[in-house]
């Protein structure tokens, strides 16, 4: 038997769903790491320290910035 589609309100409520979850992760520093971590970006963890204008400068030289997953 064919599986279900979901429907679009579904998927939206989904997707809602795992950004929240993300973002709440990611509220403290020791779920930021391990996130940094799981990606095996950890060159990144120290990143987490400085300031927002130093990580900013940092990104642009190095072209590398933590991306989420569940962005558009």
């Amino acid at each position: 038997m064919a599986k279900k589609r979901r429907s679009r309100a579904e998927r939206r409520e989904a997707k809602e769903k795992a950004k929240k979850q993300q973002m709440d992760s990611l509220t403290t520093f020791e779920g930021r790491k391990q996130f940094v971590q799981s990606k095996g970006l950890t060159n990144l963890v120290t990143r987490f320290k400085k300031g927002k204008g130093i990580k900013r400068n940092e990104s642009k030289k190095t072209g590398e910035d933590i991306h989420l997953i569940h962005t558009d």
